[in-house]
C-alpha cells in the first residue's frame, strides 16, 4: 500500500519503487526489449508520423484498456491522462515519456493486484 501511495503522491518516484517490486518484473520494465516494444506500439500509434502522440491517436490505446477493464472513456479523460505524462508540457507524448508511462501503468497494475 505505501509503494503505491508513493507513486500515487509523484509518479516519478517510480525509480524509487523499482526495487521492491520482483526481480524479474522490474529487469523487464527495464529492459531493452521492453523499450524496444513500448516504442513499436508508439509508432504504430503515431499516425501522423509526426514522433509525438495527440490525444486523438492515444485514445485507441485507452479504449481497448478501458474495455479490459470495462470502464468508459471520451477523448477529454483522455487529453486529461495525456497531461500527466506530458512532462514536457507540449500538449503531446514524445516516446519517453510514452515509455515512462508504460512502466508506471504496469507497475501500478502489479501493486494494485498485489494488494488485492
Amino acid at each position: 500500500q505505501e509503494l503505491i501511495e508513493t507513486l500515487q503522491e509523484d509518479r516519478h518516484q517510480l525509480n524509487r519503487v523499482l526495487p521492491y517490486l520482483p526481480n524479474r518484473l522490474s529487469e523487464a520494465l527495464l529492459s531493452e526489449d521492453f523499450t524496444v516494444g513500448c516504442l513499436a506500439r508508439f509508432h504504430e500509434l503515431d499516425v501522423n508520423a509526426s514522433g509525438f502522440l495527440e490525444a486523438e491517436e492515444l485514445f485507441p490505446l485507452l479504449q481497448e484498456m478501458c474495455q479490459v477493464h470495462d470502464a468508459a472513456l471520451d477523448l477529454e479523460q483522455c487529453k486529461r491522462l495525456l497531461a500527466v505524462f506530458d512532462d514536457e508540457k507540449t500538449g503531446v507524448i514524445s516516446e519517453a515519456e510514452f515509455v515512462n508511462a508504460c512502466r508506471f501503468v504496469l507497475t501500478m497494475r502489479h501493486l494494485n493486484a498485489q494488494r488485492g
